[in-house]
């Protein structure tokens, strides 16, 4: 096993074994990455669940945000990633297929309801291991946990950051060079190169 794929082996490895990563979730590489790209994670869909059952129980009707963020409402668009951690396919009464799939992010797993049209876009994506972005609304209902439908579900572009040296300048300008670069003497330069 290679040096970058060994880490997702073990990963993998563990999670199969034990249920749990031992040694690092395999998104933490990606956490500030993420945040960016997306709008919501599972640790805030938990936190609202809490409050909303707070507001039941106490027939307070005032509208309760979670750490400065407006609670979260039935329909709302959201962009959410994760890793793939189970597929289940399933044919309506209409025999149009959809699949239940549950995602996972460095606070938990997310049920995403993915309907036919989705997942005739994006069934080469639904695989087990797979880092998706899932852009859909939620799906808030009572005494439910709260769910994402899918619009859209493609496999995540992270940015795999390595380091480089190239003793060919022809090289280094027919790659996508970003942030640090220069000559290194001995006729090598150093760059940080991103993959796609």
């Amino acid at each position: 096993i290679d040096e970058p794929n060994a880490d997702e082996y073990y990963s993998s490895m563990e999670k199969e074994m034990l249920g749990i990563y031992i040694s690092g979730h395999p998104l933490e590489k990606y956490r500030e990455q993420i945040a960016k790209q997306t709008n919501i994670n599972t640790l805030q869909i938990r936190e609202a669940q809490e409050i909303s059952n707070i507001n039941e129980e106490s027939a307070n009707t005032e509208l309760i945000t979670t750490r400065g963020a407006p609670a979260l409402q039935d329909g709302q668009f959201v962009k959410f990633a994760g890793i793939i951690t189970s597929v289940k396919k399933k044919y309506t009464k209409n025999n149009k297929i959809m699949a239940f799939v549950t995602v996972e992010d460095l606070y938990g797993s997310c049920e995403i309801i993915v309907f036919e049209n989705c997942y005739m876009q994006c069934s080469n994506e639904l695989i087990d291991e797979n880092i998706v972005l899932v852009e859909g609304r939620l799906s808030v209902r009572e005494d439910e946990e709260t769910k994402i439908v899918a619009r859209e579900i493609k496999k995540h572009q992270l940015d795999y950051l390595f380091s480089c040296y190239f003793s060919d300048c022809r090289l280094v300008n027919n790659l996508r060079v970003g942030g640090v670069g220069g000559y290194c003497g001995n006729g090598a330069y150093r760059c940080i190169v991103h993959y796609y």
